[in-house]
C-alpha cells in the first residue's frame, strides 16, 4: 500500500457522550475498518452469552456514529490488507482532531473514551473567524504590543531576571517601590498590554509583594527576611524559564520549585513574552480549558495554566501551521480569546447546521431548561430569584425527583451555557471534613506534611480570578455530612451579606474570602430518616425549595407522549397510579417519602415499555417501600396494588 487510506468522518454523533467502555469501542472500530464486520456480527462476537436475537446492532451502530465513521460506502473493510500499526501511527499524525481520536481508540487510549464529541469544524470556524476579524486585530494596538515584547526583552534580557533587586521586582503600595518595578510594569505599566493581561486576583500571585511597608510572600504570610526569600524566589523564577526555553513537553511552576506555586498569571506572561513561539497569550485557565474543549485536544483540567497555555501552542501550531507562519503570537492569542468569548453566540448559529456541540459551551437558557426539567416557568423564575437574592439554595425532596439534576440544568441556565468549568460538583458524606473542603495538613510527595488547598478553597480562588462570570458549587446529599465540621468558620462567610469579608485560615494563617460571584446549591433526600436535620446555623444561610414528583404535570405527560412515543392509555394510566401511590405515602408517612418521576422518565422503551415498567415496580419501587415500611410486608403489598 504506497499511500494509505484515511475514514470519511460524518461529524455526526449518536451520543453526548460516548456511553461505552474502550474495550467494546475498540473491538467495534477494529471490526469494521479492518474485518468489514456488520453491526449485528460485531455485538454477537462481543456478547456470546446473549441470546442472537438480542444482537440488533444498535450498540455498535453508537460507536461508529459517535467517531463518525458509520459509511458502508467509503469506511466499511477498508484497512483489510493494512498493518494495524501503520494505521494507527497515520491516524494519530492527522491535523483533523476526529481521526486522531480513531487512532486513539484503536492504539487503546483511555482518554479518547471520556471526551466530549468533537468537530474538526472548530477548526475550521477558528480560521474562518481569523480571517473575518483580522482587519480589526492588525490595528496599532496589537502592533504596539509586538513592538512592547521586543522592547521588554531588550530591557529585561532572561539573564537580567537572576540579577533583580527585590526593588526591581516587588509590586508596592505607595509606601514603597511600585511604579518602577518589573511587577507594576507588567500589570499596569508599559508592558500590561504586550503579551496578556495580568489584572485582577491579589499581589500575592507575584510570590512576594509589600503592603503598609510590611513584605508578604505565599498564603499571604509575614516574611521575618524579605531579602533572603527573594533570592530563593529569583533564583527559582530563574532556573523554571530557562529550563522551559529547552523543553518539549508541558512543565508545571510548584513542580520546579514550591516557591512558585500560585504564579501562573505572571509565569505564564513572561514565558510568552521570552518564548512566543511556545506559548497562546492567554493565562486565563478557564479560557484555555474551553478552547482545548472546543479544538478536541487532550489535557489534564488538573494542568496549570502555563502547562495549558503551552499545550494549546503545540497543538495550534500543528494543525493551523499557516496561521503561525504569517502572523505574530500576539495577534493569534488575541483572537482565540475573542474567539472563545464569543463562542456561545456562535454555537447557537451551528445549530442552525446540525453541527455537533462541545458540551462544555453549548448554549443553554431558560426554554432549554423548562423543555428538561418538569417545572413550571413561575417555578423556575422563583429558584431564580431565590438563589440570586440568598445565593445559597439548597433542593429537598423525595428520591427520584432529579434534585442533582435540576441544579445542574439551573446553573447551566443562569450561566447562558453548559460550561462545567464553572461548576464544582461535590458529594458530602459522613467522613467527609473541612480538611478535604477547605484546607488541611496532608503529605507531599516526598513525605513531607505540608498545607493543601482543599477542593471548594481552589474553586474559590478560581471564582475570584473571573469576577464577571457566576459560579456554583453544588453540594449533593448535602446533609449526609456533618456541615458544622466541614464549613468550619466559613458558615459565616458563605451569608450573602458577608462576602465581602475575610476570615484567618487556621492552618495556612491566609485570609480567605468568599467572592461575591460564587453560589452554593445543595440537594437532599427528604427521605432520609438516618441522618440528623440540618442544624439551625446553616439553615438560615439558605433558602429552601421542596422539589415535587411531577407525575400530575402536564410536561412530563407530553414528554412520554412525544419524546418516548408511549401510548397514551398507557401514560395516562401509570400516571394516575403513581399520583395515587404517592397519595398514600404521604397519608401514611409523610409527604418527604413520596416516589419520584425520574424512575420513568429514561426507563420505558416504546418497543417493550410493558415489560420495562414491571421490572421498574420490581425492582426499584418495591425495594423501596420495602426500606420505607421496614417489616410491614402488608402496608408494602397494598402499596404496591395502586401500581398494578
Amino acid at each position: 500500500m504506497t499511500e494509505l487510506q484515511l475514514p470519511i468522518i460524518s461529524y455526526h454523533s449518536y451520543h453526548d457522550k460516548n456511553p461505552f467502555n474502550l474495550d467494546f469501542c475498540r473491538f467495534t472500530l477494529e471490526q469494521y475498518l479492518f474485518h468489514g464486520t456488520s453491526m449485528q456480527e460485531i455485538e454477537r462476537a462481543y456478547f456470546p452469552e446473549r441470546p442472537a436475537k438480542e444482537a440488533r446492532g444498535f450498540y455498535a451502530k453508537a460507536v461508529l456514529d459517535y467517531y463518525g465513521i458509520n459509511s458502508e460506502q467509503h469506511n466499511k473493510h477498508m484497512y483489510a490488507n493494512a498493518d494495524k500499526n501503520t494505521v494507527i501511527t497515520a491516524l494519530l499524525r492527522q491535523t483533523d482532531p476526529a481521526l486522531r481520536r480513531v487512532g486513539q481508540i484503536l492504539q487503546g487510549d483511555e482518554s479518547a473514551i471520556i471526551q466530549a464529541p468533537l468537530s474538526h469544524s472548530q477548526l475550521t470556524r477558528f480560521r474562518q473567524y481569523f480571517s473575518d476579524h483580522l482587519s480589526a486585530l492588525q490595528e496599532d494596538t496589537y502592533h504596539d504590543a509586538i513592538t512592547l515584547r521586543q522592547r521588554f526583552l531588550a530591557e529585561y534580557p532572561l539573564g537580567r531576571l537572576a540579577e533583580l533587586t527585590l526593588d526591581e521586582y516587588v509590586l508596592g503600595d505607595g509606601r514603597g517601590p511600585s511604579s518602577n518595578s518589573l511587577c507594576y510594569r507588567l500589570e499596569f505599566g508599559d508592558y500590561s498590554d504586550t503579551g496578556m493581561g495580568i489584572g485582577g486576583s491579589t499581589a500575592a500571585k507575584f510570590g512576594i509583594y509589600l503592603r503598609n511597608g510590611q513584605y508578604y510572600g505565599p498564603k499571604n504570610a509575614v516574611l521575618e527576611d524579605p531579602e533572603a526569600f527573594w533570592q530563593e524566589l529569583r533564583q527559582a523564577m530563574f532556573h523554571y524559564l530557562k529550563l522551559y526555553g529547552k523543553s518539549d513537553r508541558p512543565m508545571r511552576a510548584s513542580s520546579s520549585s514550591e516557591l512558585l506555586r500560585g504564579m501562573s498569571m505572571p509565569l505564564t506572561k513572561l514565558l510568552f513574552l521570552y518564548y512566543p513561539e511556545k506559548f497562546i497569550s492567554i493565562c486565563s485557565k478557564n479560557k484555555l480549558i474551553k478552547l482545548l474543549s472546543n479544538f478536541g485536544y487532550d489535557f489534564d483540567h488538573n494542568m496549570e495554566a502555563e502547562e495549558l497555555s503551552f499545550l494549546l501552542n503545540q497543538n495550534l501550531r500543528r494543525d493551523l501551521p499557516d496561521l503561525f507562519q504569517n502572523y505574530d503570537p500576539q495577534i493569534i492569542g488575541a483572537t482565540l480569546w475573542q474567539f472563545v468569548a464569543d463562542q456561545p453566540k456562535d454555537q447557537a448559529r451551528d445549530r442552525v447546521d446540525n453541527q455537533p456541540q462541545d458540551l462544555a459551551a453549548a448554549p443553554y437558557t431558560k426554554t432549554d431548561f423548562l423543555a428538561e426539567v418538569f417545572l413550571e416557568e413561575v417555578d423556575y423564575d422563583l429558584l431564580k430569584n431565590l438563589l440570586e437574592r440568598k445565593q445559597n439554595l439548597i433542593l429537598e425532596g423525595p428520591p427520584g425527583v432529579g434534585k442533582t439534576f435540576l441544579a445542574k440544568r439551573l446553573a447551566y441556565s443562569l450561566l447562558g451555557c453548559k460550561d462545567s468549568s464553572k461548576l464544582l460538583m461535590v458529594q458530602f458524606h459522613q467522613n467527609y471534613s473541612y480538611e478535604d473542603f477547605i484546607e488541611g495538613i496532608r503529605p507531599s510527595v516526598s513525605g513531607q506534611l505540608e498545607v493543601r488547598d482543599g477542593i471548594f478553597k481552589e474553586f474559590c480562588q478560581r471564582a475570584a480570578q473571573d469576577p464577571t462570570s457566576p459560579y456554583y458549587c453544588i453540594i449533593d446529599e448535602i446533609n449526609r455530612g456533618n456541615l458544622s465540621k466541614i464549613f468550619g468558620e466559613l458558615m459565616m462567610l458563605i451569608e450573602h451579606d458577608k462576602r465581602t469579608e475575610s476570615l484567618t485560615l487556621p492552618y495556612s494563617r491566609q485570609d480567605f474570602t468568599i467572592p461575591q460571584n460564587l453560589y452554593i446549591i445543595g440537594t437532599m433526600n427528604t427521605a432520609d430518616r438516618s441522618l440528623a436535620l440540618v442544624d439551625y446555623a446553616l439553615r438560615r444561610r439558605f433558602a429552601f425549595y421542596n422539589v415535587r414528583p411531577a407525575f400530575e404535570n402536564d410536561r412530563l405527560k407530553q414528554y412520554l407522549l412525544q419524546q418516548k412515543q408511549l401510548p397514551t392509555d398507557f401514560v395516562t394510566e401509570i400516571l394516575q397510579k403513581f399520583t395515587q401511590l404517592n397519595k398514600n405515602i404521604s397519608e401514611r408517612l409523610g409527604p418527604g417519602f413520596m416516589i419520584g418521576h425520574s424512575y420513568l422518565v429514561d426507563q420505558l422503551n416504546d418497543k417493550s415499555y410493558q415489560e420495562d415498567y414491571q421490572n421498574i415496580l420490581k425492582y426499584e419501587i418495591r425495594p423501596l417501600l420495602e426500606e420505607y415500611c421496614y417489616d410491614a410486608v402488608d402496608d408494602v403489598q397494598e402499596l404496591m396494588k395502586s401500581l398494578t
